[in-house]
């Protein structure tokens, strides 16, 4: 569940100057707290694009590990709980189990239900649906996405290799 958080200094106010108090219930019932997973994933996207590029693979999963679990700890209203299923309605990052061999070494590649994660060694993050629609691209410290890694690497694993 959700903890409205209350500013000191508001509650303050409040208490002193009772007038304030029904404005200021009105105001924190209008709040929206009640995030569709939709909506969660968009402002997951729109905060970590803001966040300066990532210099490596593993500063980039980070990223975007850690806006996911901020975001989805204020507005999923269910506690972080990675064992299990994970289908209690809240968005888990990428777990190891779930990497999969990428044929370009540069970069990582994760397999979730209804997406696939890169992340460049350069600190690029790239989320693509299964059916190829790209959802979020970020450049890395180098300014090149996941697209212009693979584009530029002649370093793809051979097919003998695992």
């Amino acid at each position: 569940m959700v903890k409205k958080e209350v500013d000191p200094d508001v509650e303050k106010l409040v208490k002193d100057h009772p007038q304030y108090k029904i404005e200021y219930n009105k105001l924190v019932s209008e709040i929206k707290l009640d995030f569709s997973k939709y909506e969660r994933l968009a402002l997951v996207f729109r905060v970590c694009q803001d966040l300066a590029p990532a210099n490596s693979m593993i500063q980039a999963k980070l990223q975007l590990d850690t806006t996911l679990n901020v975001v989805e700890d204020g507005f999923s209203k269910v506690n972080f709980a990675p064992s299990g299923t994970m289908d209690d309605g809240r968005m888990y990052p990428a777990q190891e189990d779930y990497r999969r061999r990428s044929e370009y070494e540069q970069i990582a590649t994760y397999e979730h239900r209804s997406h696939y994660s890169y992340f460049g060694d350069n600190g690029s993050i790239n989320v693509t649906s299964r059916e190829g629609k790209v959802l979020f691209d970020k450049v890395g410290a180098d300014n090149c996405t996941i697209g212009e890694l693979r584009e530029r690497s002649s370093s793809k694993f051979s097919s003998g290799d695992s």
